[in-house]
Parts: structure tokens; sequence; C-alpha cells
């Protein structure tokens, strides 16, 4: 009697090599009924080798809606119509060569689409999100905007319909932005710009500073450019006269494609994942303890001796004598008084004291009297390289050296009357058209963005809010995540009517967004000042769990 030649990594019985056919019998191990095959001889020997070596590969788990005994659901079109209805309005996005936190997206999706109609974002595990709107055509407007950019990474928009698969497509052209330093200015002409730049991609448009020539130090343009290609650094063209000459090229991003973890933006030998940046190391520092702050007794001031007690308090830090006389005032209002005039030549002596020792500070005093800002920085912690510098606001480039990044900071105290703060809005313009990475605008705008945000004096209007509104949208600034104090500003009054309102704010753009996530800006108890001192964070601060 033959017998047969069993196969240890197969369920495979078949008989001998002599025999016309071979009987095979293939069982899923007690799962489904066997079955029996027959085929020639020959055909089993010249395909059994093949058959063993695509063995590994084909041994993967059936999927239960494979199975020949599984149930199969039928859904009609009338299943689907409610959710096609819902999402027909609806575009779906993805960033390429990034996918920062959902709350990122959520926030510039909204700043950009908010007024255009935007009822909901949905976000999906593998970085792409759906952004449904109210109605087909502001869907429409938004796909026909153009080109939209996010950290200056393209954003993908497309339609969204049911046969659309949300996954990431093959992109092969994308949007960037390019900047020629070294620039003639009589070469900024439209046709110029799109002869020099046509040498490495498409020209696609300028960008608000170069178009309207109110920043010279260098062009910016938008071009269209094959993901992958060669990204040259140096420009060549020969001018009117037969000269070549030859202008730098800086790029805002760059589409190249790492070999290493497949991401865009960066090649394999300075890809993160690769080459992770070393761990900072800790070290023990002493703990220096403050000097208890002196408070004023919470009884009753009606008589003298806490006004006496408050003057040697102003007298200690300003180096002068100070007296005080009601002269028949009401006492409190007249003590309100006497600290608002005191509190300037406190807070000007002690930045003094300080801007002497660390020679870190910088004023606009040479073009207001008295200067209205004071900036001060500590040199062991961050590089301030100054950019401009008026009478309502200072523009500065920062390096933090702890965390190796660069940021650029404004610090903002916006004039009383309307007309007066135009040039402020109008160097925030002009400013923005320079930035190219995370920015933060801070300070005293003395504007409101919104009805709600005075309560008390006259009603706010709609001229009261749209300068700062625009200057908002037109420089890609949306208000940082704030906590405490809502209201910034009070006029202090003890007897007759309070004002409170938001005059003080911080503002961002995207790339402050998404190189710190996690900061916010505090707004403290305003103490003695009429204003709410204002605290920005780069990260979340862990409260202390009390023991």
């Amino acid at each position: 009697m033959a017998r047969k030649k069993k196969s240890s990594n197969n369920p495979i019985q078949s008989n001998q090599k002599n025999q016309k056919h071979v009987d095979i019998t293939l069982s899923n191990k007690g799962k489904s009924p066997q079955r029996h095959i027959r085929f020639s001889s020959q055909e089993f020997e010249s395909d059994l080798e093949s058959i063993l070596e695509n063995d590994e590969q084909r041994d993967e788990p059936v999927s239960e809606l494979e199975a020949p005994n599984s149930p199969i659901v039928q859904i009609t079109h009338d299943d689907v119509a409610g959710e096609v209805n819902y999402w027909s309005t609806s575009v779906f996005c993805y960033i390429l060569g990034a996918n920062p936190p959902s709350n990122v997206i959520s926030g510039f999706v909204k700043r950009v689409w908010q007024a255009q109609g935007l009822d909901k974002v949905s976000f999906m595990p593998n970085g792409i999100f759906l952004a449904r709107f109210k109605t087909k055509a502001q869907q429409q407007a938004v796909l026909s905007n153009g080109h939209l950019l996010f950290d200056n990474k393209p954003v993908i928009v497309k339609e969204w319909t049911p046969e659309t698969l949300l996954v990431k497509h093959d992109v092969t052209r994308v949007p960037i932005w390019m900047k020629i330093f070294g620039l003639d200015v009589k070469y900024w002409g439209l046709e110029s710009l799109k002869k020099l730049c046509g040498t490495v991609g498409t020209f696609i448009k300028c960008d608000s500073a170069t178009a309207h020539r109110d920043f010279l130090g260098f062009a910016r343009i938008m071009i269209e450019v094959d993901i992958g290609q060669n990204f040259p650094t140096m420009i060549s063209f020969n001018d009117e006269h037969g000269v070549t000459q030859s202008v730098r090229v800086v790029y805002d991003w760059l589409p190249l494609v790492c070999t290493s973890c497949k991401g865009m933006g960066h090649l394999a030998e300075n890809c993160r994942k690769e080459n992770p940046k070393p761990g900072v190391k800790k070290a023990w520092r002493p703990k220096v303890t403050k000097t208890a702050a002196v408070q004023v007794p919470k009884s009753s001031v009606q008589n003298g001796h806490h006004l006496k007690f408050i003057t040697r308090i102003l007298r200690s830090d300003t180096g002068e004598k100070r007296t005080f006389t009601p002269r028949g005032m009401p006492f409190m209002e007249a003590l309100s008084q006497s600290i608002q005039k005191t509190k300037q030549s406190i807070i000007l002596n002690r930045v003094v004291e300080r801007g002497e020792s660390s020679q870190s500070r910088l004023d606009n005093g040479y073009l207001h009297k008295g200067g209205r800002i004071w900036l001060m920085w500590d040199p062991q912690s961050v590089i301030v390289d100054v950019c401009d510098v008026t009478s309502q606001c200072i523009h500065t480039k920062v390096f933090d050296k702890a965390r190796q990044k660069y940021f650029w900071f404004t610090v903002v105290y916006g004039f009383n009357k309307p007309v007066e703060r135009e040039p402020l809005w109008d160097s925030l313009r002009k400013f923005h058209g320079t930035v190219t990475g995370p920015w933060l605008v801070c300070g005293d705008f003395n504007a409101v963005m919104g009805k709600d945000e005075r309560i008390g004096g006259n009603p706010v209007t709609l001229a009261d809010i749209r300068p700062l509104l625009q200057v908002v949208q037109d420089c890609n600034l949306a208000d940082l995540t704030a906590k405490g104090n809502f209201f910034t500003w009070t006029n202090k009054h003890v007897f007759g009517a309070k004002v409170y309102s938001k005059i003080d704010r911080a503002l961002c753009n995207d790339d402050w967004m998404v190189h710190f996530p996690l900061s916010y800006v505090h707004f403290l108890p305003e103490g003695m000042f009429d204003h709410s001192p204002c605290l920005v964070r780069f990260d979340e601060v862990r409260e202390r769990k009390s023991q």
C-alpha cells in the first residue's frame, strides 16, 4: 500500500508521484469543511515549489467578511441618503508635510473660513479633516479661493463626494513662498519678477508688502513647483545693459521628501526621527527666597496712620518725600489719585536700576516724550534683534536659547484717539509682510474687538471695533488662549461710574500655535494699577497638588 507524503507546514496530503493524478485534501484547522481537489501529477510537481515559496505570504488570517457562511447585509441608497446630504457641502483637507494637533487645526480653519459659513470641523486619525459649510455655494467659494498655506506648508483642499476616498492622495505640484534678496527696485515690476521666479517654478502671486512696495528688503513671491525638484539658492539674469547679475533666494518651506521617514520638508540627514536632539540636562539650583511684600491692613482707613504707612513705602521706593492732604476730597478717591501719580515713578526707577545692571533694555523715548514703551530682557536667556521702533510699537526678533527657536515679538501701546492709532495699524500690516515664523503681538491696543468688551462709559459702536478687527484679519492673527481677568482695564473710580474694558490682549499667528501649542496669556489682578499685568507662558504650568 502506497504511503502518503505529509508536509509539516501545510495541511496537504497527496498520493505517490507515479500515480496519474493527485488527490489533495485541504482543511482550515477544523473551522470549515474539508475540500478535495484532483489534478494531474505533472501539474502538481511543477507548481508545488512555487506554492511552498509563497506560502508565508499567503498565510494570513481570513477576514470574517470572506467567510463563506457569514451573513451579508445590503445597504441601499436610501440608507446613506441622509449622510450624503449632510456631508454634501463639505471639503476634505490635509496639510502636506505636517500633522499638527486638532486644536491648532480647528483654530486655523475657523479663522480662515468662519466668515465663509463654516459649520463644523471633524477630524480623522490619519491627519485628514472635514470642513462642513452651511450651503453648497459657500463650499464652492472656498474651493475657488485659491491656494491655502499653514505654517508655509500647502493645505490640500478637495470637494467631498460620496465616491471620495478619505486618504492622502499623491501630489506632484505644490505652492511655496520664495524670497529674492538684493534685488534693485527697478526690477520689482510684475514682469521682471515673473521672469526671475520662472527659473524655479510657475508664478502665482506676490504678497501684499511686495505688491505695494511697502518693504524693499526682499521680494516675496508664491510659486508652484514640482515635489523633489532642484531648488537653487542663487538666480542669475542679464540686466537691460547685458550685464550678468545674481540675487540670493530663500524658500519659506521646501517640498523635499525624506528617504528615512518618508515625510516632507526635510532631508534624511536632518530627520528628527532618525537624529533626535539630545535631551536637556537638568541641574540643581538653590532656591531663592523672595522678600515678603508689605501689605496695607484691610481694616478701616479713616485714620491717618494708614496714609502715613503708604507714604513711607512710596518714599522708600522713589527716594523722595511725598506729602498728602485730602483738602475736603473723599479719602479713598484722593488716595487712589495719589497712587496713580506715584506708580509711574516707582516703575521707571526699578526698570532703570535693572536695565543699567544688565544693559538689555530699550525704549521709544526719542519718538515720544517720556517714552511710552520700555522693553527689557535677560541676555542670558534670549537674544533680541530690534527690527523697527515707532511711537506706538516695537518690533523685534527673538531667539530663545533654551528652546533653540526664533520668534517675532511686537509690543504695542496704542494712542487714545482712534485717528492717532491709524499709524499703529499700518505698522502692524507692514511688519506682517516681513514675518516668516511664529509671531506674538502683545500690549495695550486701546481698542476693543467686541461689544461685550466694555462695561460702563460710552456704548461700543461698530466704528470702535472695525479698525482692530480689520488689522487682525489682514495680518492673519487671532487671540492667544487667555486666562485670568477678562476685563484688563478699569478707571479705578471709587465714587462715580466705573468703566471696565478689554483693551489689552495677546495676538498670535498660526506659526506661533504650531511651535508653541500649549502657550497662553494670563491676565493677573491689577492691584494698584489700572491695567492687568499680562504674563505669557510658553507651556502649561501644572498646579502643585496640596499635600
